[in-house]
């Protein structure tokens, strides 16, 4: 078990500086991908953040 924990948090990948349009393109393209995003959500659902489903938008950000 503590193998799988270590593991998993290792896997986390921390977006730091979204100002950043690769960060942005990163961040989106785990959201487009089902397994990376059940990932990401059953994390924070785990986490209690209150968080209970993530989308990705196409917008003109900076």
């Amino acid at each position: 078990m503590s193998k799988l924990i270590v593991k998993s948090i290792s896997s986390i990948m921390v977006i730091n500086g979204l100002g950043h349009s690769g960060m942005y393109s990163t961040a989106g393209e785990s959201l487009e991908n089902s397994k990376k995003k059940d990932f990401i959500l059953s994390f924070l659902k785990n986490a209690d953040t209150g968080i209970n489903d993530i989308e990705s938008t196409k917008d003109n950000l900076p």
